[in-house]
C-alpha cells in the first residue's frame, strides 16, 4: 500500500493531492472508477477540447493522452436500482463491468461517499478506482492539516479495498 499527500499531479485538482494505492493481488476482471459528477463534467470538456485540437489541425496524436480521458471513452457511465437520486446526481460510476460496480459500491461505501467532512463538497475532485486487481483514491485537500477529510478518505479508500477483498473471496 502506498498513500501520499503532495502537490497536485493532476490538472483538475489543485493544491494537495491525497493519493492512495492498495495492490491487493487480485485476479478482478472488469474496472470500475467512481468520480463525482462535476469532475466527469470538467474531463469531458477537456477531452473534447483535446479531439478538437486534433481533428480540426488534421493532426494525429502524438502525445499521451491522459487516464482520466481514455476511461471517458473506454467505460460507460453505470446506473443501478438501490443508491438514491442524490447519490448518482453527485458521482458517477464509469465501468465495463456494471455486476462488479454494483458490487463493489455497496451501502457503506455508498454512505462514506456521501457523508464528507467540511470542506469537502460536491465540487471537490474525487476519483475511486478499482483497476487490474488495485485499488486507487485520488482527491484534492483543500488546505495541509485538513486531518477530518484525511482520515474520512482513507477509511473510505480502506472500506474499498476490504470489498475488493470480499468480493474476491465469494
Amino acid at each position: 500500500m502506498r498513500i501520499q499527500c503532495t502537490e497536485a499531479s493532476r490538472p483538475f485538482i489543485q493544491g494537495m493531492e491525497l493519493m492512495a494505492r492498495a495492490d491487493l493481488g487480485l485476479r478482478q476482471e472488469g474496472n470500475v472508477v467512481v468520480m463525482n459528477r462535476r469532475l466527469k463534467n470538467v474531463l469531458e470538456a477537456q477531452s473534447h477540447q483535446l479531439y478538437s485540437k486534433y481533428t480540426d489541425d488534421l493532426q494525429t496524436i502524438a502525445g499521451v493522452v491522459p487516464d482520466e480521458v481514455r476511461w471517458l471513452a473506454m467505460y460507460r457511465d453505470a446506473g443501478w436500482a438501490g443508491p438514491d437520486r442524490g447519490f448518482w446526481a453527485r458521482y458517477a460510476v464509469l465501468t465495463d463491468a456494471p455486476d462488479t460496480a454494483r458490487r463493489w459500491i455497496d451501502s457503506e461505501t455508498e454512505q462514506r461517499l456521501m457523508d464528507w467532512p467540511e470542506p469537502v463538497s460536491e465540487e471537490t475532485p474525487v476519483m475511486l478506482m478499482l483497476q487490474r486487481g488495485k485499488t486507487y483514491m485520488r482527491m484534492q485537500i483543500d488546505r495541509k492539516g485538513d486531518t477530518d477529510t484525511a482520515l474520512h478518505a482513507l477509511g473510505l479508500f480502506d472500506r474499498a479495498s476490504q470489498r475488493a477483498l470480499e468480493m474476491a473471496a465469494r
